[in-house]
């Protein structure tokens, strides 16, 4: 039986400043690591930067899909996800219209 060899643990924080590549993904989750511009940076033209400074497409949700006033993340979220409090969505997320 041989033994095995393992080598120093890789960093498992990724370095922002090579993975920044926002793209549709960040309307959904601005999360994630590639909607997260270099420190001191700024997102690109079509994009917005959340309170949290990551970037997201500054467009609007796709339909069935609504940004939440009091969610500083400005994700697009699902209409069938949303808990509207009083069961009535606000008329700008009404799918119907």
């Amino acid at each position: 039986m041989s033994a095995i060899a393992f080598g120093p643990n890789p960093d498992p924080s990724p370095n922002p400043q090579q993975i920044f590549a926002p793209n549709h993904d960040c309307m959904f989750n601005p999360d994630l690591p590639k909607c997260i511009p270099p420190e001191g940076g700024s997102c690109p033209n079509g994009f917005g930067m959340n309170e949290d400074g990551q970037c997201f497409p500054d467009t609007e949700c796709p339909s069935g899909h609504a940004r939440m006033d009091d969610d500083k993340s400005d994700a697009c979220i699902p209409f069938n996800t949303i808990d509207y409090g009083d069961g009535c969505p606000p008329e700008s997320a009404n799918p119907e219209d």
